[in-house]
């Protein structure tokens, strides 16, 4: 409200804190544009984030894991419950949450000592 921005901009790697922000933009009648950008992955599907850098390689190995069977879930429509059984599945990872909301699936991880997020689109069924 002090500065009055006419656009605020989020990555959509911040997807739940995006849905937040643009409920309370509505319901407030705050006059800014919100402007979601696409997530950056590197080449083998992990969501760039400066919390890489604390991984080890073992722990980039199992983001990476972490990554595709989010990705492999919301393709395949499964459940929340389904897909955080499949994470807990793999070693040294500890699931915090995985969500569904607003047409796209959420989830947080810890690897080691490192937290991690990301979300992906649930995919549409076919008709």
């Amino acid at each position: 409200q002090i500065v009055q921005p006419h656009y605020a901009i989020f990555g959509q790697k911040d997807g739940q804190q995006f849905e937040v922000i643009q409920r309370m933009v509505r319901d407030l009648y705050f006059p800014v544009q919100l402007i979601r950008g696409p997530i950056v992955r590197d080449e083998n599907g992990l969501a760039l984030s400066s919390r890489n850098q604390y991984l080890s390689q073992a722990e980039y190995s199992k983001a990476v894991e972490f990554a595709a069977s989010l990705k492999e879930g919301a393709r395949r429509q499964q459940s929340a419950t389904l897909i955080q059984k499949n994470l807990e599945k793999i070693s040294g990872i500890k699931v915090e949450y995985v969500k569904k909301s607003g047409g796209n699936l959420y989830a947080a991880v810890k690897i080691g000592q490192t937290r991690l997020i990301d979300n992906r689109p649930i995919a549409k069924k076919a008709s």
